[in-house]
């Protein structure tokens, strides 16, 4: 340890009164990331299920970085058999899919979404017999996050490690991953004797690196997850609070018990909810005289803040930037920008959706799909 610094250059590592709540351990890359990883991607499916910015923002990327799929080209030079080989393999895209639900496209958009929400996406490459009957013997499985799990470590006797559900061997090469053969969390009897190892080279794991060792991935809204969870309490909160505000409501204040059964106000026989209490009839237009001694009192709720629209783009700004997705695009909320705003905005989110193509789903899923 170095002897602490009583002048210290920078003033961010100062340990004055202003950094005394600053909580700032010292982990590395996989500590960090997988004690919190389950909590981490429970929340992110959550917010996408309940929360409408959250499933806007997530179907917006996964549209611009699959599109209708990233479809391949082959380089070969003879003309005839680069033909016969694009034949083959766009017949191979409708069989691709081990669950039979999607073509090769669709499964580029699943596991950018799986990415996206969960941090990490495995594809299991299942090879099939001849008689099968595909244009191509193989097929792929798409794998949430949770069939590796990543609390699991152990050192075996052949000198390999495994570190968050995935093998090592001396050299730190990936050798194998330990898979559930079901989902864990759609069945209760699974445990770590339900693990089975699976070759690397059959296994493709989609996921950004965002730190140099890294072994598993982080999902998308980790940055914005709570103050989206507290963003949509106060929103809804502020709707409840106009939905009360229309209800017109009066209060008749008498000055002792009565024991009539007519209305005061209208003369008729007093109607009672089903507690018991009598409910006063009013019309559009009546001008209605009160018996002595008798007042109403109207409620008189709060609105909604006057800077409640700035406040909530204000919020949704910060989401935007936590997932990389510009303001206007996750809102629609094109108010103020202009075209030359609009297209320098536009042109960074194109390189931003470029990096990911090309880093995660060119280089991890399609590019290994095409050399199998």
């Amino acid at each position: 340890m170095l002897p602490e610094l009583k002048n210290l250059a920078y003033t961010s590592a100062g340990r004055g009164r202003r950094s005394q709540s600053w909580a700032a351990p010292s982990t590395g890359p996989n500590n960090s990331l997988t004690s919190n990883l389950g909590t981490l991607i429970n929340r992110s499916r959550a917010a996408i299920r309940n929360d409408p910015w959250a499933a806007s923002g997530l179907e917006k990327l996964v549209s611009n970085i699959v599109g209708t799929g990233i479809k391949p080209k082959s380089e070969a030079t003879d003309d005839a058999f680069r033909k016969q080989l694009q034949t083959l393999f766009l017949d191979w895209t409708d069989e691709s899919d081990a669950d039979g639900q999607l073509d090769f496209y669709g499964q580029q958009s699943l596991a950018v979404r799986s990415m996206l929400e969960a941090g990490e996406c495995f594809v299991r490459l299942r090879p099939r017999k001849p008689s099968d009957g595909l244009s191509v013997p193989l097929q792929l499985q798409l794998l949430e996050a949770e069939f590796v799990p990543w609390d699991y470590q152990d050192d075996l006797k052949n000198g390999h490690k495994i570190r968050a559900g995935i093998e090592f061997n001396g050299i730190g090469q990936r050798v194998a991953y330990w898979m559930h053969r079901q989902h864990p969390t759609d069945y209760t009897s699974l445990d770590i004797a339900d693990l089975r190892r699976v070759p690397a080279e059959q296994v493709l794991h989609l996921y950004e690196p965002l730190r140099p060792g890294q072994l598993r991935g982080q999902p998308l809204l980790t940055q914005v997850l709570l103050r989206m969870f507290h963003l949509d309490k106060f929103d809804d909160a502020t709707l409840l609070r106009q939905e009360i505000a229309n209800l017109f409501t009066g209060f008749i204040t008498k000055p002792a018990p009565e024991t009539e059964k007519v209305d005061p106000l209208t003369g008729r026989p007093i109607v009672y909810d089903l507690q018991g209490v009598p409910i006063v009839a009013m019309e559009p237009g009546t001008m209605q005289e009160l018996s002595p001694s008798e007042e109403i009192t109207f409620n008189n709720p709060p609105g909604a803040a006057s800077n409640y629209p700035d406040f909530i783009r204000q919020q949704l700004m910060a989401v935007a930037a936590g997932i990389g997705l510009p303001f206007e695009i996750l809102s629609g909320d094109m108010k103020g920008v202009s075209d030359r705003a609009l297209r320098v905005v536009l042109n960074e989110f194109r390189r931003r959706i470029q990096q990911i193509q090309h880093n995660q789903l060119v280089f991890q899923f399609c590019r290994p799909v095409w050399n199998r």
